[in-house]
């Protein structure tokens, strides 16, 4: 079976201490995608189990704990540097006592990306042996954790355990409204509890949603602090000005947008790759290289006259913006280094959104590990470093540094973003542990 799976059994309690860890005492088995996440290697008795034995209850509450953030919270600078967000994502943080393999839930809008690692876990004399990650569709992860969870409370039930927290704290979330539950999503996108928030921040959610716009909230609140909303607010003013002062008309752009399939699917990388594809080859690039901002200009058709502008962004997670003064006249705006690899990235990104976002809505390039960011960091990469042209230049299994900085002279993008693609594309690997740290996608 493809997607998430919790499979359970229930065990003999032994002289487990708390009704809701007797009742709910069972052996656990984790699947993605039929793999056993759960694989692991007991050395006590020196053999392999998918199967692990814990109470069940402590896992549920974590996932009814920490619900909101798990299918909403998505991965920016921010949070990533927060010693609470693991607590938040990881499956192994959901009890101390008992071993959990270390699988974390990383939502990217409307799908979740899982990552499973390998882990010894020395105190608990257990290692986890598989790795790897998967992304699967928001509503199905829903629904596996749902069913869980009310496994366990019919557990408790059925041995008249009541009032536990985990009863409580589920019948809270499944007595939401909807405008409620909005309200949950949008504190989990800034990274908050709602079941435990402020006063003070339930007021600056508030104030987010009158201060911004209504098609760009959940982008800007998946990057901004709770202390930046009014910040952000005025730096839009100040994009949007510039939008009006310098919007040229890309009519040319406009015809090709109108060509284009739009097509979608559930993993963002596939998605950016087969569209800049798709873009290669209506404006037949074939294997040309945009290894210059003039020549990409002219390769994509781009009205460069005043549509592309440079500006110091304030929020630090933001780093684009695509600006619209009318349905056809655009502005792309990017930080300072507009003529250089990383602006080109930038500036590809945004032309991933003038080609396939909503004609005339304005647009965000940010940080975060959306599924939208996602895709456009793909499609830059490769519109820019194509990997059938990089299988051409490179035809060994291995790559070390110097061979990554000729290619990425060559390509006139980062070495970074040529390292990444000859992984993704399973070109070759590079042959130490080289990363020059310009971003990701």
């Amino acid at each position: 079976m493809s997607g998430l799976k919790f499979e359970h059994g229930w065990e003999d309690p032994a002289g487990a201490e708390g009704a809701e860890y007797r009742a709910t005492w069972g052996s656990l088995t984790v699947r993605v995608n039929d793999w056993p996440v759960s694989k692991y290697y007991d050395q006590e008795v020196r053999s392999v189990s998918t199967r692990l034995y814990l109470p069940l209850y402590p896992v549920a509450e974590w996932m009814v704990e920490n619900w909101w953030s798990i299918l909403h919270e998505v991965e920016n600078g921010h949070n990533l540097s927060d010693p609470e967000y693991p607590v938040r994502h990881d499956l192994n943080r959901a009890t101390g006592a008992f071993a959990l393999p270390p699988l974390r839930f990383s939502s990217l809008g409307e799908a979740i990306e899982l990552r499973w690692r390998r882990a010894e876990l020395p105190s608990k004399r257990v290692e986890f042996l598989s790795y790897g990650k998967a992304i699967l569709d928001l509503q199905q992860v829903e629904d596996e954790l749902t069913r869980f969870i009310s496994i366990v409370i019919e557990r408790l039930h059925s041995f008249e355990v009541k009032n536990t927290p985990l009863q409580q704290d589920w019948a809270a979330i499944q007595a939401l409204d909807e405008d409620e539950r909005a309200f949950c999503k949008a504190a989990a996108l800034a990274g908050m509890d709602p079941f435990a928030i402020s006063k003070a921040d339930v007021r600056r959610l508030e104030e987010a949603a009158k201060l911004l716009p209504e098609h760009l909230l959940e982008d800007l609140l998946a990057i901004l602090r709770t202390d930046e909303f009014s910040k952000a607010r005025k730096e839009l003013d100040a994009l949007d000005q510039l939008t009006q002062t310098n919007a040229a008309p890309q009519r040319r752009l406009a015809r090709l947008r109108g060509s284009l399939s739009h097509g979608s699917g559930p993993v963002p990388y596939r998605v950016g790759y087969a569209r800049a594809g798709e873009v290669r080859e209506a404006l037949g690039l074939n294997g040309d290289l945009l290894a210059t901002t003039d020549r990409f200009m002219e390769a994509v058709k781009l009205q460069a006259q005043g549509g592309v502008q440079g500006h110091r962004f304030q929020l630090t997670e933001l780093e684009g913006y695509l600006g619209y003064a009318g349905k056809d006249n655009a502005c792309f705006v990017l930080g300072s280094e507009t003529d250089s690899p990383r602006g080109r990235f930038k500036l590809a990104r945004c032309l991933h959104d003038f080609l396939y976002g909503s004609p005339g809505t304005a647009q965000v390039v940010t940080k975060a590990d959306s599924f939208q960011q996602r895709v456009n960091r793909s499609f830059a990469a490769e519109l820019l470093a194509p990997g059938r042209v990089l299988a051409k230049r490179v035809r060994k299994p291995f790559v070390v540094p110097s061979e990554l900085e000729d290619l990425a002279v060559e390509f006139g993008v980062s070495s970074w973003l040529i390292k990444h693609q000859l992984e993704n594309h399973k070109i070759a690997k590079v042959h130490s542990g080289y990363d020059d740290g310009d971003g990701f996608y």
